[in-house]
């Protein structure tokens, strides 16, 4: 069964050079990771936007091999459910899982070299990860259902950042620093704990990804979730 899985992912990744403008994808990964990766070591590691532009690349895979369903060969290819299905969630998941564990070095690193601050990178790791988790879910609706997708994702992330704002008031108003609600004095989350809390993250989130994307499977491709060229050929 591993054997398979491993086959299956494989051939995810060995289609991507069939995607639709590849070549632009793969400039904006070098750019949205490349800034992270810059952003995350000039900051520290203390800032959380650089980890989730690295980690946010990892829903490339998934655009590139489900833009390929407009194509005649996957529309005819006896593979077809798997490749709008599991491959493009297993690639998208490993490659964030790959994102994410280089993010865990770094921040690492800053963790030994900067010990006091451990706890509040910490809760970065977990928090990008978290990102990690709702993109992943996001991509299992978005390429067949844009606009619903597109509320669901706005609507959280307006929740989580007015949550944010609120607890920032809170931390000025008490004059201690608070990390979503919990002291950063506090020793909890270890980085080890904060590290296994973040791949498991990004697992259920990939998890979840496939269900949704087997959920929603039959349904007819969403011509808002590409580009002008794209929904040419879509039509």
């Amino acid at each position: 069964m591993m054997k398979n899985l491993l086959k299956e992912i494989s051939l995810g990744f060995k289609t991507l050079r069939y995607g639709f403008q590849l070549k632009s994808n793969i400039a904006l990964v070098v750019i949205f990771f490349g800034s992270g990766l810059v952003t995350e070591i000039f900051s520290g590691g203390e800032i959380f936007y650089g980890g989730l532009y690295m980690t946010i690349c990892g829903i490339v895979p998934m655009q590139l091999i489900c833009s390929l369903g407009v194509s005649d060969f996957a529309k005819t290819s006896p593979k077809r459910a798997h490749m709008e299905t599991f491959i493009p969630s297993a690639c998208a998941t490993v490659t964030m899982l790959v994102s994410y564990t280089i993010l865990v070095i770094i921040k690492g690193i800053f963790c030994y070299l900067n010990p006091e601050k451990a706890t509040e990178i910490s809760y970065q790791l977990i928090m990008c990860a978290g990102c990690c988790a709702m993109m992943l879910i996001y991509c299992g609706v978005v390429f067949k259902h844009f606009i619903i997708s597109m509320i669901l994702l706005i609507g959280t992330m307006s929740v989580l950042g007015s949550y944010t704002g609120i607890m920032m008031v809170i931390e000025q108003d008490a004059g201690e620093s608070f990390i979503f609600g919990i002291q950063s004095n506090s020793t909890f989350p270890h980085f080890g704990v904060a590290i296994i809390a973040g791949y498991l993250l990004v697992l259920i989130g990939g998890f979840l990804c496939w269900l949704l994307s087997k959920l929603f499977y039959k349904h007819e491709m969403s011509k808002f979730a590409y580009g002008a060229a794209l929904r040419k050929a879509m039509q």
